[in-house]
C-alpha cells in the first residue's frame, strides 16, 4: 500500500511539474501588430509585433505564428497590445517580417492583467527623438499648415 502512495505521489510531482515548465516557458510581448496574415482552418497565419526601440521590419520585431484552426481576432488599426505565447511554431511568411518563427499565439494579454505593460509614454512636444524606419508618408509643413511624416508606423509633426 505504501509503494503504491509513493507511486501516486510521484505522478501528481511528475504531472505538477510539467505543468509548471510549461508556463513558465510562455512569454508576453507587446507593441504594435503589423503583417497579419489569417490563420485558416487548415493553413496557419501569422503576424510580427513591433515595439518602440525594435529595428525596422523586416529585421525587427517579434515574429509570431497563429495556429491553423485558431480563432484570431486583429485589432484593426495599430493599437497597442500585448499577447501570451509559446516558443516556436509553424513559418508563415509575412510581407516586412523578421525571417522565421520563433513564438506561437496563445491569447490577448488584457489591459491591467498581470504581464500588460502599457505602451510607452510620448516625450514632450519639442524634444529630439531619433526615428529609424521605413518612411511611409510625408506631408511637408506649408507657411499655414502643420507637416507630418510616418515612421515604422508612428505619425509625427513636423
Amino acid at each position: 500500500m505504501r509503494a503504491l502512495s509513493v507511486a501516486a505521489l510521484a505522478l501528481a510531482l511528475v504531472g505538477f511539474g510539467q505543468i509548471s515548465a510549461s508556463a513558465q516557458s510562455e512569454q508576453i510581448f507587446c507593441g504594435r501588430i503589423l503583417g497579419y496574415i489569417a490563420a485558416t482552418a487548415t493553413a496557419p497565419g501569422a503576424f510580427v509585433i513591433v515595439k518602440p526601440g525594435d529595428a525596422p521590419a523586416p529585421v525587427g520585431g517579434t515574429y509570431i505564428a497563429i495556429t491553423a484552426g485558431t480563432q484570431f481576432q486583429t485589432p484593426g488599426a495599430p493599437v497597442w497590445v500585448c499577447v501570451r505565447t509559446t516558443p516556436g511554431g509553424t513559418s508563415v511568411p509575412v510581407p516586412g517580417s523578421p525571417s522565421g518563427t520563433t513564438h506561437t499565439f496563445v491569447a490577448y494579454v488584457p489591459e491591467g492583467a498581470p504581464g500588460y505593460q502599457p505602451e510607452p509614454t510620448a516625450k514632450p512636444s519639442g524634444t529630439p527623438v531619433n526615428i529609424c524606419g521605413r518612411l511611409t508618408e510625408l506631408t511637408r509643413p506649408t507657411q499655414t499648415a502643420t507637416g507630418f511624416i510616418t515612421v515604422a508606423g508612428e505619425r509625427f509633426a513636423i
